[in-house]
């Protein structure tokens, strides 16, 4: 064959092959994306599938790209959510998980899945209810927004009830009315990492044992005014560490019946008539470090803010290091001092404590304050390595000598 011949034929070739690419949608947002499609022929689909609420009570699986839901879906068993698909809430809709059901969406980083108002507004719609504690629960790469008018779930985006059971991860809550994530009492959080908090009036509400359960690389900051993970009153029955966030814990205080660890760099801000109550079980250990200690104040900054710590516990674990506690000292029964130490024990190095209403430490006469290894009885050991300043400023203050540490006789 003659080289010329050798080149239109191989020129035909080519352009037979172009000629023969598969058309069809090439956009993996719409409803008839195909993936075997190399040349898009624009058939693309991108009309939502309507759901009207009602009652989802076989297995389902969204086949749809696009889906609009105008009404209270309700989702009695299984509902699957496939990555790259996007949800339309109408105005007032919800999305509630009963406890047969169960809610799997699960995107990916090149695909989320995203759970949006039909106008881009907080509140827009009410939000999503789960009361199930099947482990199928699971937002993975998923954007949830807009949402947090109902009251019945705590005007939440997503709401979790007591003893439901949810796992999130990569996952983005935004733009609520109140509360982007909250968490009822005796939820349960089989997972949770690397989420983002952003433009709700509080990114995440939960109760104080459930602190342990969230992590240290999600995003809290709210990039508003309360700027906090929000963590309520409960009794904390089993050892936990509280990790240090990117935003402080608005804590409104707990029982300790347990050992409760908090993590160097870690901010706990308290919220008034709340304090720490360590209990004879249980054990505090403020765990800082010369470069990331730990903070424990008032919300705001005034003397006797807050209740303050009491350690009725003699276990050797109760130690506060690398650690400032400001504000403290509001309850009478603790003599207003921002930490008092009743028939337990406390090892208390490298730390300050200051802004109490009265004395910065009160220690009842059964107890024992730690020092650099050794038992102190005097203000002057106790100032080997700690600090204390602005104490006694508060309404209650009833202090002498720098109103520091008070050694009952």
């Amino acid at each position: 064959m003659k080289k010329g011949a050798i080149i239109l034929l191989t020129s035909a070739l080519v352009l037979g092959g172009v000629s023969c690419k598969k058309k069809g949608c090439t956009d993996p947002l719409a409803n008839n994306y195909s993936e075997k499609a190399k040349k898009d022929d624009g058939s693309c689909d991108y009309s939502p599938v309507l759901y009207e609420g009602g009652d989802i009570t076989t297995n389902t699986t969204f086949t749809n790209k696009i889906i609009k839901i105008c009404g209270d879906l309700t989702v009695s068993a299984g509902l699957t959510i496939p990555e790259g698909t996007t949800i339309i809430m109408c105005a007032n809709a919800s999305i509630g998980v009963t406890p047969s059901g169960y809610i799997k969406a699960v995107g990916t980083s090149e695909k989320p899945i995203v759970i949006k108002g039909e106008t881009e507004t907080a509140g827009f719609w009410k939000g999503i209810g789960i009361e199930s504690n099947n482990p199928n629960n699971i937002f993975d790469y998923v954007t949830v927004k807009d949402a947090g008018t109902y009251w019945y779930w705590a005007n939440a985006g997503i709401y979790v009830k007591s003893n439901a059971k949810i796992s999130i991860s990569n996952s983005t809550i935004s733009n609520h009315e109140n509360t982007g994530l909250y968490f009822d009492d005796n939820a349960q959080i089989s997972t949770f990492s690397n989420n983002t908090f952003s433009n709700c009036n509080i990114g995440v509400s939960l109760s104080s044992n459930l602190l342990n359960k969230i992590d240290g690389a999600s995003n809290y900051n709210n990039n508003n005014a309360k700027n906090y993970i929000e963590a309520r009153y409960s009794t904390i029955t089993s050892d936990m560490t509280w990790v240090k966030t990117n935003a402080p814990i608005l804590s409104y205080g707990a029982k300790v019946e347990a050992g409760l660890t908090i993590s160097a760099g870690a901010v706990i801000m308290l919220e008034a008539n709340t304090g720490f109550d360590i209990i004879s079980t249980g054990f505090l250990n403020c765990n800082g470090t010369s470069s990331q200690p730990i903070t424990i104040k008032g919300k705001f900054a005034s003397a006797g803010y807050w209740e303050g710590i009491i350690i009725r516990s003699n276990n050797p674990n109760n130690k506060i290091n690398y650690t400032t506690i400001s504000d403290g000292g509001q309850y009478w029964a603790y003599d207003y001092s921002g930490i008092y130490i009743k028939n337990g024990k406390l090892e208390l190095n490298n730390s300050n404590v200051n802004n109490s209403n009265s004395y910065g430490v009160y220690v009842d006469n059964a107890s024992q304050l730690i020092t650099n290894g050794t038992v102190q009885t005097t203000v002057a050991g106790v100032e080997t390595n700690n600090t204390f300043s602005n104490n006694g400023t508060g309404a209650n203050a009833n202090c002498t000598n720098g109103c520091k540490v008070f050694f009952q006789p």
